[in-house]
């Protein structure tokens, strides 16, 4: 099961680091952190959320959520 956005922040706050310490960390800015955390629609931010599971030590599955961009139904 996906970890909550209270969660995630639980766990960064006992880790004692911000959201915009990691953004800064990643070279990516404290609003798309954010957005994974709190699973925003539209795009995924896959390494960020590889990178956030990797420092709370948990599964990818369980931040963020997958790319949830419509897919072309053309045939290619």
């Amino acid at each position: 099961m996906a970890l909550t956005p209270v969660e995630i922040k639980t766990e960064l706050m006992k880790k004692g680091v911000s959201v915009t310490e990691l953004a800064k960390r990643w070279g990516t800015t404290r609003e798309i952190v954010s957005r994974v955390i709190h699973r925003y629609g539209g795009y995924a931010y896959p390494e960020i959320r590889r990178k956030l599971a990797r420092y709370l030590g948990v599964p990818v599955s369980e931040i963020g959520r997958d790319d949830t961009r419509r897919k072309s139904k053309r045939a290619a």
